[in-house]
């Protein structure tokens, strides 16, 4: 069993639990029932009943056919985007101005957030905001 409830499960796991829920409902067990002995909430076990299923291998229609990053670094550029208000055209990548909001609000995430360890070391979340703020920049600062 995972403690950890800060971490995300994998699509693979919520899968995995989607299919074992789905098999202790075939056998008449109640939501409650289903929720203790896949230790998860109640409510958890009802989203994953009732969720569509997706092909894991389909692609996310969400994802701007521009951005060909990993899904950890689309995630933090969306987030940043939404903190901001810049729009994430699918087709278009950002102009300019939206550019140099997405990468001052990346750089304030890596500054103030837990872009780098006390003896200013840079941690795997700052590596991947560098990353971003690095391909954001040819877009923020074409010349």
């Amino acid at each position: 069993m995972n403690t950890d409830r800060s971490r995300r499960r994998t699509p693979a796991e919520r899968e995995e639990l989607r299919r074992q829920a789905t098999e202790l409902r075939d056998t008449d067990h109640t939501i409650n029932q289903i929720a203790w002995n896949l230790r998860i909430s109640p409510s958890t076990a009802r989203r994953l009943l009732t969720a569509p299923t997706r092909d894991p291998h389909a692609p996310d229609p969400d994802r701007p056919a521009w951005f060909t990053g990993p899904n950890e670094h689309l995630a933090l550029l969306r987030r940043a985007a939404q903190a901001r208000g810049v729009v994430l055209d699918l087709a278009v990548p950002p102009g300019e101005e939206d550019a140099q909001e997405l990468t001052d609000e990346l750089a304030g995430l890596l500054l103030t957030g837990d872009g780098f360890t006390g003896d200013w070391a840079v941690t795997p979340l700052g590596d991947m905001v560098e990353s971003l703020i690095d391909a954001l920049s040819f877009y923020a600062y074409p010349d």
